[in-house]
């Protein structure tokens, strides 16, 4: 199982909705395509 830790977040609440969106029509958590994005951003 792989380690991770807890980092909170502020959003602007269009992309929180974008957000909430994706994760909807994606069946993943928002967590993780967080996740995701920063790893690609980083």
């Amino acid at each position: 199982m792989s380690r991770s830790t807890t980092m909170t977040t502020r959003l602007e609440p269009e992309l929180k909705s974008r957000l909430d969106r994706l994760a909807a029509a994606t069946h993943r958590s928002k967590s993780f395509l967080a996740s995701e994005a920063v790893r690609e951003f980083i």
